[in-house]
């Protein structure tokens, strides 16, 4: 799908409205978002727009939203966004960023330290975590995981 917008001020404003109206999109920084036509018109690439969900972290100081792309990992986002959050191996091997997904889709199939039963009862290692929808996670769950297991922390 393709969209023309004439003129230059224009393009920012549709651009600002498409986001506004679709929250769940927003054009990747990474790319050229858009190709020069003629002097007075510019053309959008819809290939160029990234699926982006609402991550609602609840933390021990409060919530805090952030605005994570689909191909993102959320703590990347959070980083980035400037919420510190606890973490280790970067790589989904430990349980020092884990956290509980209470709403939403999140897949986590780039770790290895949580089991099926684990995953199904919503834990996340948010460090190699995607968001699928508008998602809400507590963070600081590592202790609480290591109780399930019988585990001291």
């Amino acid at each position: 799908m393709t969209y023309v917008v004439y003129g230059g001020s224009i393009y920012l404003i549709f651009l600002v409205i498409l986001h506004i109206i679709n929250c769940n999109v927003v054009l990747s920084h990474r790319r050229t978002s858009y190709a020069f036509i003629t002097s007075r018109s510019i053309q959008l690439q819809t290939n160029n727009i990234k699926s982006c969900h609402k991550v609602t972290f609840v933390t021990p100081k409060g919530k805090k939203i952030v605005y994570c792309e689909e191909d993102e990992y959320v703590l990347d986002s959070a980083e980035a966004a400037g919420l510190d959050l606890p973490y280790s191996c970067r790589g989904g091997s430990c349980s020092t960023c884990n956290c509980m997904l209470t709403d939403g889709n999140m897949s986590n199939e780039d770790q290895s330290y949580l089991t099926d039963e684990e995953l199904r009862k919503g834990y996340r290692l948010i460090c190699t975590a995607y968001p699928h929808s508008d998602c809400t996670v507590i963070t600081h769950k590592e202790d609480e995981l290591h109780k399930l297991r019988g585990e001291s922390s």
